[in-house]
């Protein structure tokens, strides 16, 4: 596998290796590397960016870190299946028992009583 284009850029104050860990991280946000693809060798990728193999392993750990990309032994490394991604919203009670159809109210009456 040849994979996304990298480009680093050596004057910028982002470390080299976060560089090259957001564009994979892009590429595989993208749908340019789907799951189940496999990464080129440590010292492939090396190779190809002109980056030292500790820069390159220290992306790859980082990808590892987030979820992105799995490292089998025998394998190789592989992009992961996508995180789900999920609208987060915070309701109340109310809401969300107006959304399931019930009307809510503050009091009820007690079942036997006068009140």
């Amino acid at each position: 596998m040849t994979g996304p284009d990298i480009a680093v850029d050596r004057s910028s104050p982002v470390p080299l290796y976060f560089q090259v860990a957001q564009q994979f991280a892009a590429a595989i946000q993208r749908g340019e590397l789907a799951p189940g693809d496999r990464l080129d060798s440590e010292l492939q990728l090396a190779d190809r960016l002109g980056l030292s193999r500790p820069t390159v392993r220290q992306a790859i750990q980082h990808l590892v870190n987030k979820g992105l990309i799995v490292r089998r032994r025998g394998v190789g490394t592989q992009v992961v299946r996508g995180e789900i991604r999920r609208a987060v919203e915070l309701t109340s009670l109310h809401d969300d028992l107006v959304r399931a159809g019930q009307q809510p109210s503050t009091w009820r009456r007690h079942p036997g009583g006068t009140g």
